[in-house]
């Protein structure tokens, strides 16, 4: 199993703002935490600590004695360190104009290309990153994976550079925002009845796929499906973004064992255990589908530990059984692609557009539910041990109700001859012979249901005597 780190990191918070909030937190509680503890649990961004909790510890000192600071005053005084990168003027030829979002891999700030006046979209690699020669490598391999890939639903680069030190891309600005901010307001953009909503969640999982099963075929997996990184611009068309942890097909390096690539709510159950592969993504996308769709996650756990065994082993509810109304065909569509056993799934992600296509054309779908069977199956590879027990019992117990049964049948002793074995009735006086079931569980024979069975042979009174 996958190495788990001591807390779950918000998959797009810098790592930094979150020691700093946790700092703050103990700060505001009365503690006098140590800046060298941090330092010590996280040495591989013992600098940025150093330089940025006690900059945290001044401030709340100034909370504590009844004085609101002026945050930027105080930055730019120099008595204590600056809290963040700062804010560059230009990378190569754009000129910065605020930050749109940060992560654990990037900064995003919308800048201008002056050349041409060109709204663009800039991503920077954060200095606390520089630390690692793993995160300078991905993210050059994401400007590369992305370079190759030339797509209506795949955001573009337009130029690599490297700025003070900092490397850096440029991509064009989406004038939209990610699919996790209309799930946090859902009723606000999207339709709310099943029939609207199941077409436009359609829609979008056809652009969604059409694009990773062109990116796929370019050798290249995103990894990294969620609601984060799906982008609506303002004309409805859906983007695919953020290949920060982009892999290539016959790629093996920068994974090390126990890393989980991607986001835990959105990972596939074989990535915990094996290398992802193109049906990984299909499930991700199908998760992040699902969620759009219900209005809720499939795996709603906040605690690390407890959504890791979510994702591992429990099944996700239907869509219909959460959604009164959804189309049957979507609801089909969505289990498929969200299937725990990959070979269960569609098997490449133009199948799965294919299907969306269809289903929005009225066409009948290719995919087809699973019978019970096949489920009662699928339990059972993945619950060896338990499917094993269970089917032993019942072997047991159809073996003690045939004895139990045949002792039952065994006919008494003739109260006439004690000591003697019973008359062994002849071939024309037994019974009709009767079928499996009825021998195993000793069941009425045939001509029972047509009057009360006479009595056995053994037990008939003798003939009277003729004189």
């Amino acid at each position: 199993m996958a190495t788990l780190p001591e807390t779950e990191p918000a998959p797009d918070r810098d790592p930094i703002d979150l020691l700093a909030e946790e700092y703050a937190a103990r700060y505001r509680r009365g503690e006098d935490p140590a800046v060298e503890e941090y330092a010590a649990r996280h040495p591989e961004l013992a600098d940025e600590i150093r330089r940025l909790l006690p900059a945290v510890a001044f401030l709340e000192r100034g909370k504590r004695g009844g004085t609101e600071l002026d945050v930027t005053a105080v930055l730019g005084s120099g008595e204590i360190p600056a809290l963040t990168d700062p804010l560059v003027g230009h990378y190569g030829e754009n000129r910065v104009v605020r930050e749109l979002g940060r992560g654990g891999m990037g900064i995003v700030y919308e800048a201008v290309q002056e050349p041409l006046g060109r709204r663009v979209a800039v991503k920077v690699l954060p200095r606390h990153a520089m630390g690692d020669a793993r995160n300078r490598q991905r993210f050059f391999r994401e400007a590369k994976a992305v370079a190759r890939l030339d797509h209506p639903h795949i955001v573009p680069i337009h130029a690599l550079g490297e700025q003070d030190g900092l490397p850096y891309y440029v991509m064009p600005l989406i004038d939209g925002c990610g699919l996790d901010r209309l799930l946090a307001d859902p009723k606000a953009v999207t339709p709310a009845e099943p029939a609207p909503r199941a077409l436009w969640v359609a829609r979008l999982g056809l652009q969604a796929a059409e694009a990773l099963a062109y990116a796929h075929g370019q050798g290249v997996l995103h990894r990294d499906i969620k609601p984060a990184n799906l982008l609506l611009d303002a004309s409805g068309t859906l983007w695919l973004a953020d290949f920060g942890l982009a892999k290539f097909a016959d790629d093996l390096s920068l994974t090390a064992v126990g890393d989980l690539p991607g986001t835990l709510r959105y990972l596939a159950p074989e990535c915990l255990h094996v290398e992802a592969d193109a049906r990984s993504d299909i499930y991700s996308l199908g998760l992040t589908l699902y969620e759009l769709l219900v209005g809720r996650p499939a795996f709603g756990e906040v605690d690390r530990v407890r959504l890791l065994r979510q994702v591992e082993s429990q099944p996700i509810p239907a869509p219909a059984s959460l959604m009164s109304g959804l189309p049957r065909d979507l609801d089909t569509i969505l289990l498929k692609a969200t299937a725990r056993e990959p070979a269960a799934r569609y098997a490449t992600a133009g199948d799965l557009a294919d299907d969306f296509q269809r289903f929005l054309d009225g066409r009948p779908i290719r995919a087809r539910r699973t019978s019970v069977p096949e489920r009662l199956v699928r339990w059972c590879r993945r619950n060896p041990v338990v499917a094993a027990l269970g089917g032993t019992s019942v072997v047991l117990a159809l073996i003690a109700i045939r004895f139990f049964v045949f002792y039952m049948e065994a006919p008494p002793p003739d109260p006439l001859h004690p000591g003697q074995q019973p008359a062994v009735p002849r071939p024309d006086d037994r019974p009709p012979p009767r079928g499996f079931f009825h021998r195993l569980l000793g069941g009425p024979p045939p001509d029972a249901r047509q009057g009360p069975h006479p009595h056995p042979p053994h037990l008939r009174p003798p003939p009277p005597p003729r004189w």
